[in-house]
């Protein structure tokens, strides 16, 4: 398999510090404009497992930024340094291995799917920041009947080294721990689990139900009870592809502290 792709990016994004415990109150606004892309192949070594490397690359201008905010005051030398403040080049190379057994891309009612990649960042990769990156990502599904299925997910995330901020793993997103704006929450290792319900509808609708969990920390081996970030949440489903199980989807996530998110996509969260 071969895959590629670029993208260029322009849009507001939030930062409220690195860490578990950042305020509500600390929110500013920066604009990134990234141009980043990857390249990527991918060979089955057996039935079901596939190794493959991927060559990432982003350069990165940062502006907008909030004249009080932290942001600002590490990028003028007011303020505590904030590593990747003033944008820059990131450029790794990624090894991974994927054990593969879903029935389906889209939509799947059995199998699992376990991958775990690493990734190194240095100047002979083209960047301008040293850093690695290790993470694991598990999923399972069990029909539960002719309409229904469980999915489960459980990832674990850990960056080290000198590691832009916009780099760093983030609790939020249309996928994990959906409720949280995504960069809410972001430290150096992210672990999260959460459990979905899926049933099928008459006229190709669909409806789910899930709940998951959790945390940021500076390494995988701090995360703390404590700070376990919840999330729950209920969505619609459209199957556009009945062919390929294809769906359109609408989610609407809670999370702690009030945190709430809306997700339109294609394709289930996992």
């Amino acid at each position: 398999r071969l895959n590629a792709r670029a993208e260029y990016l322009h849009a507001p994004q939030p930062f409220y510090g690195v860490g578990a415990g950042t305020p509500a109150s600390a929110e500013e606004w920066y604009t990134p404009t990234t141009l980043s892309g990857f390249a990527a192949a991918q060979r089955r070594v057996r039935p079901g497992v596939y190794a493959g490397l991927t060559y990432r690359f982003a350069h990165t201008r940062i502006g907008g930024l909030a004249r009080d905010g932290a942001l600002a005051a590490a990028a003028d030398g007011t303020g505590p340094p904030v590593l990747g403040v003033r944008g820059g080049r990131v450029a790794t190379l990624e090894a991974g291995v994927a054990g593969d057994t879903r029935d389906n891309l889209f939509a799947p009612r059995r199998g699992h799917l376990v991958q775990a990649t690493a990734a190194v960042a240095r100047r002979a990769t083209g960047s301008a920041f040293p850093f690695h990156r290790a993470g694991v990502d598990a999923r399972v599904y069990r029909a539960l009947g002719a309409r229904t299925v469980l999915a489960v997910q459980a990832t674990a995330e850990g960056v080290g080294g000198r590691v832009p901020f916009d780099q760093m793993p983030l609790a939020g997103s249309p996928s994990v721990l959906r409720g949280y704006v995504a960069g809410r929450f972001r430290d150096a290792a992210l672990a999260s689990a959460q459990a979905e319900l899926r049933r099928a509808l008459p006229r190709r609708f669909g409806v789910v139900a899930w709940a998951g969990a959790g945390a940021v920390a500076p390494r995988l081996t701090a995360l703390r009870a404590d700070q376990v970030l919840p999330t729950a949440g209920v969505g619609a489903r459209w199957m556009l592809l009945p062919r390929e199980r294809a769906n359109l989807r609408v989610d609407f996530g809670v999370g702690g502290g009030g945190a709430r998110g809306v997700y339109v996509g294609f394709g289930e969260a996992f």
